[in-house]
């Protein structure tokens, strides 16, 4: 989930302050001319570009300031969990 999340360089504002929830188990694309945002958006979410303001959540859980290594651990370890978990209910 991102809530209010923008990117600025300078002066520059990239990232106009995006809000946006995936729903688990989803396939989602972002579209839009070049210089929109998109792949600054996507290097926030997994921790390559830091943030100017905002949240991102992953799995309900703030990960602003997680280092990309962590965040990908993190998310593989609660997507195991529940891979390991959803035969039981």
């Amino acid at each position: 989930k991102l809530e209010k999340v923008y990117k600025r360089y300078g002066q520059i504002e990239t990232v106009h302050g995006i809000d946006l929830e995936i729903p688990d188990s989803s396939f989602t694309v972002l579209v839009g001319p070049s210089g929109c945002g998109k792949s600054t958006t996507l290097r926030m979410v997994a921790g390559l570009e830091k943030i100017s303001r905002g949240t991102i959540k992953i799995n309900g859980k703030v990960v602003n300031d997680i280092p990309p290594s962590e965040r990908v651990a993190k998310f593989e370890q609660i997507e195991t969990q529940n891979a390991n978990t959803n035969h039981k209910s």
